[in-house]
Parts: structure tokens; C-alpha cells; sequence
């Protein structure tokens, strides 16, 4: 994979790796030492503050990748889901 990663990146300015969701699998934890940065997507009313906490934690005991976070299908009122909001802005 990293040999085939650096080929593409000789061609490409952008490679996306999409993986399975992060806590049930262990692919995006292994596809993450590939990754120049990771997004972490979240479903707002899907996935539990506590659950979103622990991914970032794993992600980063795992790696220093920049981790991006994007919280997706959110409802108009979003603002009820300020729990979400970061602990550590690190």
C-alpha cells in the first residue's frame, strides 16, 4: 500500500482513502499511518458524544496526522447538539 500510495501521489494531488466506520473496524486506524491528514465524519443524532470522544482519542494515541472532524446530517437545530463541542482544540 505504501509503495502504491507514493506511485499515485507522483500523479495526483489529491488521494482520498475512504475506510469503514472507525470503531467497529480497524482499517481506518491502519489506513491512518498512510494518511497526510484524517477526517472523522460523524452523524449528529448517530453517533454518541462519548463514542465521537473515544475515536479522536484512539486516532490520536495512534498517530500525529492533523484529524479533522466534520459532523454531518445535522438538523436545522443544530444547536442542540453542542455537546459535541471539543474538549481539547489541540
Amino acid at each position: 500500500l505504501a509503495r502504491l500510495l507514493a506511485d499515485l501521489r507522483t500523479h495526483y494531488d489529491l488521494i482520498l482513502l475512504d475506510s469503514p466506520p472507525l470503531l467497529p473496524v480497524i482499517d481506518g486506524r491502519l489506513l491512518m499511518h498512510h494518511a497526510d491528514i484524517a477526517t472523522l465524519v460523524l452523524a449528529c443524532a448517530d453517533t454518541s458524544p462519548s463514542a465521537a470522544r473515544s475515536a479522536v482519542r484512539d486516532l490520536r494515541s495512534m498517530s500525529d496526522t492533523p484529524l479533522v472532524a466534520v459532523l454531518n446530517k445535522c438538523p436545522q437545530s443544530a444547536t442542540r447538539f453542542a455537546s459535541y463541542a471539543a474538549e481539547d482544540s489541540r
